[in-house]
């Protein structure tokens, strides 16, 4: 046995990763049991693993995966045939096995009789044993014949493995039938179709060094190939093939080595420990920070050095380019998670009596090793509440005219700089009552449940201890699990989203960071303290005059393009005595979920990089904060979380407004943002905003007569236009001007412009208006800049245009 650490690693990763693609096979062909394609890919996953093991001395390992083998080949043989019996054994054995190959060495210490024995049994090899047991040391391994070199090295490569020309310089055959005896339990020996049958080839998991350990012979020489180029000359001949023979084919892939041409190839692809990783990762972070810290000092002082200014921005990109470069080692395809997924499926199926399919689309999606170890258990309690729970058994799913078999989708995909994992399933549903009764049941009253949104309820899953599940089962119900996941899944930096449809299905988002090291991020300043937030939670900077902030009854907001959004002072948050007060304020739109709600800050710095602390214990019970960094400076700032900030600051949103007073929604609902005009006479008007989409300035001579209307020419088509004074019984006057405008008029049927002659304001005030002017197309009128100024009634004015001549 060789006791080498490094070997017996190199042999955990490969073997691992042959079981779990043994495993995506096993349970495709559970589907397709004629696949034969699936049936050589499970021989030759089984196979690999029992020949390194045997080079290792892994004798028990061996034992049980020669016995999986043997199964194996009696399906191949069409001796047997696959069967549940056959699937379900060989799922029970490869997780003992998975076992067995993480134990390493140990794995001899391991019982493995009552494995071996069901194997086969499957095999039917009892009354055989002893047989093969003395025939097996002098069968030598079939040599097997490949049809299709490009498709076999392209598996071989996905794989991990080594492809190599055996040359012969003792010709005897006795010979040849020894070293093929000695490589029988290494790997595959193959010959390739319209090669010379006297070429051979072994392939399999080894390096060349450890070849050489067991064959050290002058009589034969062992050559590596590079699989990749031999695959480019592959393809670059199949896509010639029309125009070249099939000698010239044959003469292209023949192998021709001499001993004296012998090289090492060396391989593209080493193993490096993830401590390694780790440490370099955290190296080149501290190299971003220094960076920012260089950056800042010399732009403080100033230095008018174009050298250094170009050195300093060579130094800048590189650094940049390290960081990124370091954090693509330790990308990892969310497929790590996924693969293990249908099993998971199909195990709680079984259990549950229930049939459900699985579709999983974005598996090439990377995320960073320390994230996608921590998503696992999440993913195992999501799918679990799905079957459990969501999706219903076949009989109540037909008489609720749904498909007899449920279905989950997981998909995958890039957003902004996050990655949105969507886990969908077309169960019941979360039943809202049901979550009321519970709410209740805990102590909520009534009126606040009714009170507040549907997504509010929802996220009531999150509390501790919140179930709606009629009972405990070993599976899920206990009310521990979402509150868990939610905590652990904030902790990698991330948010979950849960929407539902009672009788539709249920969807949970959770969206991930990239990476939890480094953010891009913005550097904001309240008196004299600094704080960061990431970019990625913002939506838009605006500074706007403080009287523009709306108090509606202690709560504070601002009218964000016809939206209502609340807004907090960072400072009032922190309780920091603001020591900057401005008439003009600086905002922060923050996009929180399907929310936005604005911080009110001093002052707003620079972007920069940052690199993520986490925050002492001190300070864990501040919501506010997710972490801690240093700036360029060397100055300390807290990383700020939008969700604490929202907690602290009891923000309401408009889906909430239930829960202001009727006197608050009257004063909302009554206050306007008006546009005041004037038209083509001397008045001068005032329409809601709400009814306008555009203003255009256009041409006199753009306005042409058709029929009985006016039309102008927007977008390449003619628009109905009117003069208001046409409505109002006004006269209109003849003015000099070249141009006008028009105001193009929203949420109605038709298109409909009023042509003007002038814009003065747009004017926000609560309508309290004079109504001694009311009439058919007037509402009333108010006095602005010691002006009158008449509302028209838009909705009249429209319901009473003809349309009919419009082209």
């Amino acid at each position: 046995m060789f006791q080498n650490e490094q070997f017996i690693n190199d042999f955990v990763d490969e073997a691992s990763s042959h079981a779990e693609k043994f495993e995506i096979d096993l349970l495709t062909l559970e589907s397709d049991r004629n696949n034969k394609d699936l049936i050589d890919s499970l021989f030759r996953a089984m196979h690999s693993i029992k020949g390194t093991a045997g080079f290792l001395g892994l004798n028990k390992i061996v034992r049980f995966s020669h016995s999986m083998e043997s199964v194996l080949g009696k399906v191949k043989t069409n001796e047997i045939t696959v069967n549940d019996k056959i699937i379900e054994t060989f799922l029970k054995s490869l997780d003992y096995l998975k076992v067995m190959i993480k134990k390493g060495f140990k794995s001899e210490e391991l019982e493995i009789k009552d494995y071996t024995d069901e194997l086969d049994k499957l095999a039917d090899l009892n009354d055989k044993k002893t047989k093969e047991s003395k025939d097996e040391s002098s069968n030598i391994k079939e040599i097997t014949f490949i049809e299709n070199k490009f498709d076999y090295l392209e598996s071989s490569l996905k794989f991990g493995k080594r492809l190599y020309s055996i040359i012969f310089i003792e010709t005897q055959e006795d010979y040849k039938n020894n070293v093929f005896k000695e490589m029988d339990e290494l790997g595959d020996l193959i010959i390739f179709k319209n090669e010379n049958n006297d070429s051979f080839y072994f392939c399999t998991i080894l390096e060349k060094d450890m070849i050489n350990l067991v064959i050290e012979d002058d009589k034969c020489f062992i050559e590596e190939i590079n699989i990749k180029e031999e695959l480019e000359k592959l393809s670059l001949t199949h896509e010639n093939q029309d125009k070249v023979n099939q000698d010239e084919v044959n003469q292209e892939l023949e192998f021709d080595f001499k001993p004296s041409d012998f090289k090492d190839l060396s391989s593209e692809t080493i193993r490096v420990s993830v401590s390694l990783l780790n440490k370099l990762l955290d190296i080149s972070s501290e190299m971003v920070l220094r960076r920012n810290q260089l950056l800042n000092q010399l732009s403080k002082h100033n230095i008018a050095i174009p050298e250094l200014n170009s050195l300093m921005q060579n130094i800048d990109f590189l650094t940049t380019e390290i960081q990124e470069k370091v954090m693509q080692t330790r990308l990892q395809p969310l497929n790590n998670i996924f693969n293990k997924l249908p099993r998971l499926v199909r195990d709680l199926c079984k259990n549950l009596n229930k049939d459900v399919n699985i579709m999983i689309k974005g598996g090439e999606v990377e995320l960073d090793k320390s994230i996608i170890e921590a998503l696992m258990d999440p993913f195992i309690h999501l799918i679990r509440n799905s079957i459990d729970h969501g999706i219903e058994i076949s009989d109540e799913r037909v008489k609720k005219g749904k498909k007899s078999k449920g279905e989950i989708i997981i998909k995958a995909y890039h957003e902004s700089s996050f990655v949105n994992i969507d886990i969908i399933d077309d169960g019941r549903g979360l039943s809202i009552p049901k979550i009321k009764n519970r709410a209740l049941s805990m102590g909520y009253s009534l009126d606040y449940l009714e009170s507040i949104s549907k997504q509010e309820l929802i996220n009531f899953i999150f509390e501790p201890g919140f179930s709606t599940a009629e009972e405990v089962t070993d599976i899920s119900g206990r009310g521990v699990g979402m509150n868990v996941l939610k905590s652990n899944i904030e902790k990698l930096g991330g948010t979950i989203e849960v929407s539902s449809d009672e009788d539709l299905g249920t969807r949970v988002r959770l969206i991930l960071p990239l990476t939890m090291a480094i953010i891009p991020s913005l550097i904001l300043g309240v008196s004299d303290f600094r704080f960061v937030i990431a970019k990625s939670n913002l939506q838009e900077i605006m500074k706007i005059d403080e009287k523009e902030i709306r108090d509606l009854n202690g709560a504070k907001a601002i009218n964000l393009r016809d939206d209502l959004i609340p807004i907090v002072y960072l400072s009032d948050i922190l309780k920091i005595e603001n020591k900057n007060k401005k008439n003009k304020v600086n905002i922060i739109v923050v996009k929180l979920k399907e929310k936005r709600f604005g911080i009110v800050v001093d002052s707003i710095f620079d972007e920069e990089e940052i690199l993520v602390k986490k925050l002492p214990k001190y300070f864990k019970s501040i919501l506010c904060y997710s972490g801690m960094t240093v700036l360029g400076d060397g100055r300390t700032a807290m990383i700020l979380d939008p969700d604490g900030i929202v907690s602290m600051g009891n923000l309401i949103f408009e889906d909430n407004k239930k829960n202001e007073s009727e006197d608050e929604v009257s004063e909302v609902e009554n206050s306007k943002n008006l546009l005041i005009f004037n038209g083509v006479g001397e008045e001068t008007y005032a329409i809601d905003l709400k009814y306008v989409s555009r203003v255009k300035q256009i041409d006199r001579n753009s306005i042409e007569k058709i029929g009985n209307g006016i039309y102008i020419q927007y977008e390449d088509k003619p628009v109905k236009s009117i003069y208001i004074e046409d409505y109002l019984k006004y006269s209109k006057k003849e003015y000099k001007d070249d141009k006008l405008y028009i105001i193009l008029l929203k949420g109605f049927e038709n298109e409909l412009g009023i042509i003007i002659r002038k814009i003065y304001d747009t004017f926000e005030m609560n309508l309290d208006f004079d109504e001694s002017l009311k009439s058919e197309f007037i509402l009333g009128s108010f006095i602005y800049n010691k002006k009158i100024t008449i509302l028209p009634d838009i909705d009249s004015i429209v319901e009473n245009t003809d349309f009919t001549t419009n082209t």
